[in-house]
């Protein structure tokens, strides 16, 4: 009896270590054809990694990992029904898996089935409330919804819809395809009221499809070309105006000006760069001892200027400088006037009105004027204020005057 027991827990013993080390090799092999599926996927051979994954499920049938990465598998080969059952089956096993929640919303939004897509990105916000990616695809799910169901569905609004693109933005302010849909979005909300489009709505429509495009998104110019003409010009202003300063630097004038030209010739009023450009044709001219186009560049864009800038200021002391240069003397000190007053205050200002109160015969307000760049750090003057001012008079280089010895009594 105590032999036949001895064999009994002899053999209980073998039979135990041999299930235990098969299912160690048996969890081995799964795992060997798991990466070999892995590493399918990301060759793109979705064949063969499916056929590895089945062998690895067939061995170790709850691994969520497994049925995750074969309904990724599924889904590259647009088998959408069995893609869904092993995202299902992985989130059965690990609901806390966010990529296959995430896949499985992604397959939602793909195969029509908005509503799942919806509930999956609703659960990826709350978990992962700074992922731009997951409010774009929440805005993709509802937009989509919206235009399946038809505009009598108000469900999913598009303020709704725009919020949560604008979200995605705030977290990724070149997350490029959630400015080109936030503009749709808008645009297909102002049609879909029966109302002319207010300027503004317009704008916040038409900037959005520009910085898309400006991002890489290449459809987003025939949205603008058909929607926004003003805007199409705005983008061809930009490239123009990028061009002026390397054509200017390198003293190809002629060139830098054709570039100021065509924007000038747009006539768009309200850009900056219609401005801007109109500042940078006097400069060009100026330099071409082009005085009398300059002036009336610097004019035109005094005249537009509605705030009171440093340009304004600049503008004002070039033209007098333009001004000086055909001998306008008056018209030269009362844009030189205009420039101080407005708090352009550098040394050469005062050198230049200096200059022109002399050639007027105002000998004293040419010294003080002298005297005041000299005192801002414009040594050249010095031979001006020699030459043309009496000693001690109007005389602010000396920081001290000599004390006048006192005689003793």
């Amino acid at each position: 009896m105590i032999h036949l027991t001895g064999l009994f827990s002899r053999a209980l013993i073998l039979f135990f270590l041999f299930w235990v080390g098969g299912n160690s090799l048996s969890a081995q092999n799964a795992n060997s054809y798991f990466q070999t599926g892995v590493q399918m996927n990301q060759q793109g051979d979705f064949g063969k990694a499916l056929d590895n994954f089945n062998s690895a499920i067939a061995l170790s049938p709850t691994n969520p990992e497994f049925y995750a990465h074969r309904g990724y598998a599924y889904s590259r080969l647009f088998l959408s029904q069995k893609a869904k059952q092993d995202f299902d089956k992985a989130l059965q096993y690990n609901p806390e898996n966010l990529w296959v929640l995430g896949n499985r919303g992604t397959l939602g939004l793909q195969t029509g089935n908005y509503e799942q897509a919806i509930l999956d990105f609703q659960q990826l916000i709350i978990r992962e409330p700074d992922n731009a990616w997951n409010y774009f695809m929440m805005g993709e799910a509802k937009y989509n919804a919206r235009k399946m169901y038809g505009k009598e569905n108000t469900q999913y609004s598009y303020f709704e819809i725009v919020s949560d693109y604008s979200k995605a933005i705030e977290l990724d302010n070149k997350f490029a395809y959630a400015f080109s849909q936030r503009a749709e979005a808008r645009m297909d909300s102002l049609l879909s009221v029966p109302r002319v489009p207010q300027s503004n709505e317009l704008n916040f429509i038409c900037n959005d499809w520009i910085i898309a495009n400006s991002l890489g998104v290449a459809d987003a110019i025939r949205s603008i070309d058909e929607n926004c003409e003003d805007r199409a010009n705005y983008l061809q202003a930009e490239k123009a105006w990028n061009l002026i300063e390397p054509a200017f630097s390198a003293k190809q004038y002629k060139i830098a000006l054709g570039y100021c030209d065509q924007i000038i010739q747009m006539g768009l009023l309200d850009s900056p760069y219609f401005r801007q450009s109109l500042f940078q044709r006097a400069e060009i001219k100026r330099v071409l001892q082009d005085y009398e186009g300059a002036i009336q560049d610097y004019s035109t864009f005094l005249s537009i200027s509605q705030v009171e800038d440093f340009w304004v200021q600049a503008a004002l002391y070039r033209r007098g400088w333009a001004q000086m240069k055909l001998e306008k003397w008056v018209n030269a000190r009362q844009d030189f006037d205009l420039a101080i007053q407005g708090g352009y205050q550098n040394s050469w200002i005062y050198k230049a009105r200096g200059t022109c109160f002399s050639e007027l015969g105002e000998k004293e307000a040419a010294c003080e004027d002298w005297n005041e760049a000299l005192r801002r750090g414009d040594q050249e003057v010095e031979a001006l204020v020699k030459e043309n001012c009496k000693k001690g008079l109007f005389d602010f280089v000396k920081k001290k005057k000599k004390k006048k010895k006192k005689k003793k009594p």
